[in-house]
């Protein structure tokens, strides 16, 4: 018997074939596909379009759509991770796990928000997860926090059982995408992830400032009511968005959230040539999805279908004439300001 048989039949014979974590774990493990792509990430203020971008993006052939928001960063999500690369395996993982996997794993995908949504199938192993990240990490000499998170994404995505995009040729995957709502806040944290990614992308979302505050304040009152308040969030939030695009213009796409409802094939299709791309060649496939099954619109007034939702171009109606006086007021000149930019930036055409 070659040792190549010998080692079949060992296998065989250590693996319970009716121990389900056991025969997962043997598979995966000896069918790993590397996700170590470049990232494109995608930030703003929260109820400004990211999550939609993702969902638009989700079934593009090239590419792994993280499932959810990144949260990947320590005290919190809003913050890039900085890793000591003198730890071990272990404790970068405690440092970098997601707990949303693992509820998500628990009771499903469903998108949090203001009104139920349809409950979607997320399979996930965090045991599994944990043992590829360990298994890759042994296998190399850690040189940089670019092989840590190289590490994490591949354990990520290998132990979300159910990712319908896994099985590609990662040949043919260019990027892998994810949104985390606030990370861009500070800019340490871009020069973070450019100095971990210098070949990935920065993708961010403006929306105009009275209909963001009309979402943002019915979503989370707590958080947004404040008019003052949130409208310093939306600034901050546009303010660095104009200032990463005018430091890397080559690495920074911008985009309005009107623009990208009101036209979404044609701005999904002006990023892909961003981040040259396979265009999307049909209209009729522009919708938002997760792992490839439509889902409805997390939207803080209406939730009653699978498609983009014109009707949050506007939502002005939904506020008192003094509050949008004084929204325009505090954020109206920036707001123009950014779509001047983001006009004149016009299609891009790479080849």
């Amino acid at each position: 018997m070659d040792n190549k048989m010998f080692e079949t039949v060992r296998r065989a014979n250590l693996i319970d074939p009716w121990n389900n974590d056991s025969v997962i774990s043997e598979q995966r493990t000896r069918f790993v596909v590397p996700v170590n792509q470049p990232l494109v990430l995608i930030s703003e203020v929260q109820r400004s379009g990211g999550t939609l971008l993702t969902q638009l993006l989700d079934q593009h052939p090239q590419l792994h759509v993280h499932p959810s928001e990144l949260h990947i960063g320590r005290p919190n999500k809003r913050f890039w991770p900085k890793l000591n690369l003198e730890l071990s395996a272990d404790d970068w993982f405690d440092q970098l796990w997601e707990h949303p996997a693992l509820l998500h794993a628990r009771d499903g995908y469903s998108k949090p928000g203001k009104y139920s949504h349809a409950t979607l199938p997320f399979l996930f192993l965090g045991t599994l997860q944990k043992q590829l990240f360990k298994q890759l990490l042994e296998e190399k000499s850690v040189q940089s926090q670019r092989d840590i998170l190289d590490a994490y994404a591949t354990s990520y995505f290998n132990a979300w059982l159910d990712y319908a995009g896994l099985y590609r040729d990662p040949k043919t995957v260019k990027y892998w995408v994810t949104f985390v709502a606030r990370v861009s806040f500070d800019p340490d944290n871009i020069t973070g992830f450019f100095s971990d990614y210098p070949d990935g992308y920065f993708v961010s979302v403006v929306r105009d400032p009275v209909s963001w505050f009309a979402s943002a304040s019915r979503y989370m009152p707590e958080v947004y009511g404040n008019v003052e308040e949130a409208c310093n969030l939306w600034h901050h939030s546009t303010e660095r968005a104009l200032a990463e695009f005018q430091s890397r213009p080559e690495k920074v796409f911008l985009v309005s959230f009107e623009q990208l409802v009101a036209n979404s094939f044609e701005i999904i299709n002006n990023l892909c040539d961003f981040l040259n791309i396979s265009p999307i060649a049909s209209i009729d496939c522009i919708r938002p999805t997760f792992n490839g099954m439509p889902i409805s619109s997390n939207s803080s007034f209406d939730t009653s279908n699978y498609t983009v939702l014109q009707n949050s171009l506007d939502r002005s109606k939904y506020l008192a004439d003094d509050l949008i006086c004084y929204i325009r007021q505090y954020c109206g000149e920036l707001h123009e300001d950014a779509m001047a930019l983001i006009a004149s930036l016009g299609p891009i055409r790479r080849k």
